[in-house]
């Protein structure tokens, strides 16, 4: 007698056979969406490029593929990735190119990079330069096409039988009467081969009779290729980068690294990275035109910096009178009463020293001074005491001067004849209170070095002797989810 649910070879169909037929299913549903995600935008305007190095790496390898849209008349997006043609051509001719836009020159170019690179691009950008945003990305699913290009047969053949192997274990050889749970009806196998669709009850999908699934297997493998040729067809030299963690197609988000993505996200009024391989001029990256800055020596450039979702580099202020000082076109800008400062710091000083603050000029001293915050002799932080009468300072409980990187933010709003500040370190709230009122005059802010009061709770120098990354300045009140945000993203 036969057992109910038997196969053609008289066993019963265990857990591993469907547990390897659902990982099969599922192999197959994943390869052949994801081509057609990244295959089906070439019918329209937009175009699907293969990445062939991996100076894109971690985020995008070799293998995957990012899907462009045209950029058309809108204005270049500051922070995000495009594609464009290198004006510099070798033995294969000019390249496609995808770089982040970095920063806006003051002779209105565009400045681009990429992450995994030690330095900028040495030709600027113009709008009619630049053929197109990136919009998503793709994984892995490039890797054939890829394989074949550069003659790596053993990957490929490897690709190939595993996902023949996946082919059969969805479509494997079953007597054709066997429908559902009963006994096997043991008929002769007959040709030519027979298509079955398979009934919605819970038993192997039976496609094929013997012999069928081999060709579906070839056939399966060369659609997948074929689809992936058809991208191949405008392919890329990419030598760009993103690094935004994850493995996952995405949209356009993705393209900025994320502590920049959280930072902008804020409209910063002045966001300055602090990653120049040489001064004199700080780069500017919220979008607002002609609000670079300018470095005062002795600076030590290219520190390794203080995030860790993508290439970040600092500045070590390193003597006497080092500073960085952010400027606009027009000069002096005027001082806010609602703002917020952020930026990384990482030292060892018993000296204390001035991290942030706004100064009438740019100079060593300055007549008028406020907005600042400053590190203490014992490594607290405080915000407040502009050196008047009723000087009215916040404080933090702890030390910060253990050589780790901390972030640090403050946020400081209008109170009668005060200030109410916050101070977050690393994402959370450690002190709050009333501080000095802010006067009314145009300014500079300045990192690192300037005028302080004297006196007790003050530190021996103005000069901050520490390593300082990613510096910005709201002219609005961050809350503190985005506080924490900002942080997390780090």
């Amino acid at each position: 007698m036969g057992d109910v649910g038997r196969s053609a070879h008289g066993r019963a169909p265990g857990w591993g056979g469907l547990a390897a037929t659902v990982m099969a299913r599922t192999y197959l549903a994943f390869a052949l969406a994801l081509t057609a995600i990244a295959a089906l935008p070439a019918l329209g305007t937009w175009q699907t490029y293969l990445v062939l190095t991996d100076s894109m790496r971690p985020a995008i390898d070799p293998g995957d593929l990012v899907v462009v849209a045209p950029l058309g008349s809108r204005d270049i997006p500051l922070g995000r990735v495009v594609t464009f043609t290198s004006r510099s051509s070798d033995a294969h001719g000019p390249r496609t190119v995808i770089h982040r836009v970095v920063s806006l020159r003051a002779d209105g170019a565009f400045t681009t990079a990429g992450d995994a690179n030690p330095q900028e691009d040495s030709a600027p950008l113009t709008q009619a330069d630049v053929t197109g945003q990136a919009r998503l990305l793709v994984p892995w699913v490039g890797l054939p096409m890829l394989w074949w290009r550069e003659r790596a047969v053993g990957p490929l053949l490897a690709w190939f039988v595993l996902t023949a192997l996946a082919i059969s274990a969805v479509v494997h050889r079953t007597p054709r009467g066997h429908v559902g749970p009963g006994p096997v009806q043991h008929r002769p196998l007959r040709a030519p081969v027979h298509l079955r669709l398979p009934r919605p009850h819970l038993v192997p999908w039976h496609a094929y009779e013997a012999g069928a699934h081999p060709m579906l297997s070839a056939g399966v493998c060369l659609v997948l290729v074929a689809a992936q040729a058809s991208i191949g067809a405008t392919l890329a030299s990419f030598s760009a980068r993103t690094t935004d963690p994850g493995n996952s197609w995405a949209s356009s988000a993705r393209m900025l690294q994320p502590y920049t993505s959280a930072v902008l996200a804020d409209l910063p009024r002045g966001y300055y990275p602090l990653d120049e391989t040489a001064g004199p001029t700080m780069r500017d990256l919220s979008g607002n035109a002609g609000r670079s800055g300018t470095y005062t020596a002795p600076v030590t450039y290219r520190q390794l910096g203080a995030v860790t979702s993508g290439t970040s580099f600092a500045v070590t202020l390193a003597g006497a009178g080092a500073r960085a000082v952010a400027a606009t076109a027009s000069g002096a800008v005027s001082g806010p009463r609602t703002y917020s400062l952020e930026l990384w710091f990482r030292t060892t000083t018993v000296a204390g020293g001035k991290l942030l603050g706004f100064e009438s000029t740019t100079a060593a001293t300055s007549s008028k001074f406020d907005r600042h915050v400053f590190m203490r002799t014992d490594g607290k932080l405080s915000y407040g005491g502009w050196g008047g009468g009723g000087a009215k300072i916040v404080t933090t409980p702890a030390a910060y001067n253990n050589g780790s990187w901390h972030h640090l933010v403050i946020v400081t709003r209008p109170s009668e004849s005060s200030q109410q500040t916050s101070i977050y370190v690393d994402g959370a709230s450690v002190a709050s209170g009333l501080t000095s009122s802010v006067s009314a005059y145009n300014g500079y802010w300045r990192i690192g070095f300037g005028s302080l009061a004297t006196g007790s709770g003050y530190p021996k120098s103005a000069n901050f002797a520490g390593t300082i990354d990613n510096v910005a300045v709201y002219t609005t009140a961050l809350t503190a989810s985005r506080v924490t945000a900002h942080y997390a993203a780090r």
